[in-house]
């Protein structure tokens, strides 16, 4: 196969990078070594120049001015690891660390409302699979803390609670103590959810909180209020008018009437 020449400088074809998203030079310089192998490029110095062609000014500028670039007794590799130290996001022994993980736990969404639907779900367990592997990997991490934590991560606690009692179901071999596998609890979630996604809303979204009375209705309150403590004070003072003229004759007692009750009383 005849080799396919390195594309100009502003084609489509050419790798992108753009230095607002640091993170992706590592996949700027996957996307030119591809495009090297094809155009059978090998020597070393051809490499950096292709390698820093498709850069913006400012990032060609940088990365030519590397000694790693201009010395041609380092390597592309040198040179390559070079450039990836100058974008944050790139150290490839701390792509992810544990403070990361740490901040995707307690500072997302999941930490404040709880997880309520698989697709929620499936987002919080992606990003957490991903970073987990990652600090497993470099031994920053056990399967059984990440396995505790994710368990420990499944808010509201109601939805704990279920994926638990899933657990204990399909899983009754497992000591309490003892982690059960990733893949598991993201099955029980996922079933916990899906049975029935209702009965995880959390304390506060789940109470309906009362309006607030209209200020009118409040004011028709409180005069209605004081009519009835007026009408209570009146029947007291008849109660003690009637036993103390009990003994007086029927012509002598003093008569309240019902109209006199309500212009007492206001009403």
């Amino acid at each position: 196969m005849a080799p396919i020449p390195m594309p100009a400088r502003g084609a489509h074809t050419t790798p992108k990078f753009d230095s607002t998203k640091p993170g992706e030079l590592r996949r700027y310089f996957d996307d030119d070594e591809f495009l090297l192998a094809q155009a059978a490029i090998t020597t070393t110095l051809e490499k950096k120049k292709a390698c820093s062609r498709y850069l913006s000014v400012a990032d060609q500028e940088l990365v030519e001015g590397l000694d790693e670039f201009s010395d041609a007794t380092k390597t592309y590799e040198e040179f390559k690891k070079a450039a990836l130290a100058h974008y944050a996001g790139n150290d490839e022994d701390h792509l992810h660390t544990l403070k990361d993980w740490d901040a995707h736990l307690r500072v997302g969404s999941t930490a404040r409302v709880g997880i309520h639907s698989e697709a929620e779900l499936a987002t919080f367990y992606r990003t957490f699979v991903h970073m987990g592997k990652f600090l497993i990997a470099k031994k920053r991490l056990s399967e059984t803390e990440q396995s505790h934590v994710f368990l420990r991560a499944l808010q509201p606690a109601s939805l704990q609670a279920a994926v638990k009692q899933c657990l204990q179901i399909i899983r009754p071999n497992i000591h309490a103590d003892d982690p059960y596998e990733l893949k598991d609890l993201y099955e029980a979630a996922k079933s916990a959810l899906a049975g029935a996604p209702s009965t995880f809303l959390s304390t506060t979204d789940s109470l309906v909180k009362p309006e607030p009375a209209p200020a009118a209705m409040n004011s028709e309150l409180k005069e209605m209020l004081m009519s009835l403590t007026k009408l209570v004070t009146v029947l007291g003072h008849q109660i003690q008018t009637n036993q103390r003229n009990a003994a007086q004759p029927k012509s002598m007692r003093p008569v309240i009437t019902k109209n006199y009750l309500l212009v007492v009383c206001g009403l």
